[in-house]
């Protein structure tokens, strides 16, 4: 068996670690758990184990480890991405008309999963059997950019609603610059993670970028994403 060694892209994971478990941690210890929180949690519990993964992934040179958790990393990848756009859906403030169209999109995410997951699959089966296999990795970065275009959206939508319900006068435009009310400021501020979230995978997906770059520009997306995620809760959450 191999050793364990530390790099730089080590030492980013264990950081990402760190702010994802402070995130669990805080969410955990709140009293009142409402539907956001919940869903909040969730997000934080499958981001702490899917960066977990990924510290082992770049920690331990072996090679068959590698192959198990990238397979492995499907599940906590498919948990933390239906948390997050769920959470969109309810936060800041659940509303009952949409539950039919959350529940929906979950039925859609959970196929979607499935199908990466069986994907993925038969690829590292072919690679292992000397068969012939399609392996595309973009694809499954694609899953990931669709979701966060679908929270995204849900979040815009949210502002949209209750600024619009705080200010009905005001010109369309200052809904998006200056949103009245603070269900729809706190809308915006769950907008902004979304925006930082696909301005970054999509850069990997559409530019193709491999390497060091890559490494790089996942672990500062996500390193700014979980602490703005964090500050909007400490913030936003009642």
């Amino acid at each position: 068996m191999g050793h364990f060694y530390l790099q730089s892209l080590s030492i980013s994971h264990f950081t990402q670690l760190v702010c994802a478990g402070t995130l669990v941690f805080y969410l955990a210890s709140l009293r009142e758990k409402t539907k956001a929180v919940w869903w909040a949690l969730s997000f934080a519990v499958f981001g702490f184990i899917l960066i977990s993964f990924e510290f082992i992934s770049s920690s331990v040179w072996y090679a068959p480890w590698a192959h198990l958790l990238n397979w492995l990393s499907v599940l906590p990848e498919a948990g933390l991405v239906i948390s997050l756009v769920q959470f969109a859906y309810v936060f800041p403030v659940a509303d009952e008309g949409w539950t039919k169209e959350a529940s929906w999109g979950l039925r859609f995410s959970l196929v979607a999963y499935i199908v990466v997951a069986i994907y993925i699959s038969y690829n590292y089966y072919a690679e292992f059997n000397n068969l012939d296999s399609f392996w595309r990795g973009d694809w499954r970065l694609t899953v990931v950019v669709i979701h966060f275009l679908w929270g995204m959206i849900t979040a815009g939508r949210q502002l949209w609603r209750w600024s619009r319900t705080a200010a009905p006068g005001a010109a369309w435009y200052w809904h998006w610059w200056r949103p009245a009310g603070r269900p729809a400021q706190s809308a915006q501020r769950l907008l902004s993670i979304f925006g930082v979230l696909v301005v970054g995978y999509a850069t990997l997906l559409l530019f193709e970028i491999n390497g060091r770059w890559y490494d790089l520009i996942i672990s500062v997306t996500v390193i700014i994403a979980l602490v703005a995620f964090y500050l909007v809760l400490l913030n936003d959450l009642p």
